[in-house]
């Protein structure tokens, strides 16, 4: 089965994520930046990416909203990275259209990382207050096992 695993991440953590998925499935690996890809010659998508204040990323939702219909014709799967795993569906819910929902195969939540270290100017402050607001006793870290496990519940439902 020709896959594509589409995905947006800005501080690297879904890309991570998306290559690992892309890797156990020698899948092609497509991120939506400034161009939209084309998922015409894909048979399967796995779709995702990383959630920031309740919300993924812009062009991921405006490209998801432009492809329902051609989505809506092929396996899909699709993902979340956050660091709030609690919330994860309500972050689906809030991000991808129902119908997008509905039709998936498999859906998941591979966890998240933040690491004021690795960031930034506001997005620094915003991770510190995070860490303080929600009480996170260790920092969450990614555990691509998740992701692993993901590959393999998409596998059983479109082998």
């Amino acid at each position: 089965m020709n896959t594509a695993v589409i995905y947006s991440s800005k501080t690297g953590t879904s890309a991570r994520c998306a290559a690992r998925l892309a890797e156990h499935l020698e899948a092609d690996l497509l991120e939506i930046s400034g161009d939209f890809p084309d998922i015409a010659a894909y048979d399967a998508v796995l779709l995702g990416g990383g959630v920031r204040m309740g919300r993924l990323p812009r062009p991921l939702r405006r490209w998801t909203a432009l492809h329902t219909g051609a989505l809506l014709q092929k396996p899909l799967g699709l993902f979340l990275c956050c660091c709030l795993e609690k919330e994860a569906e309500t972050y689906f819910r809030g991000n991808f259209p129902a119908e997008l929902l509905e039709h998936a195969c498999c859906r998941a939540c591979l966890g998240g990382e933040l690491d004021p270290d690795a960031l930034q100017g506001t997005d620094r402050l915003v991770a510190g207050l995070a860490i303080r607001s929600f009480g996170f006793a260790t920092l969450p870290r990614l555990d691509l096992h998740r992701a692993d496990a993901f590959v393999q519940r998409f596998l059983i439902a479109h082998p």
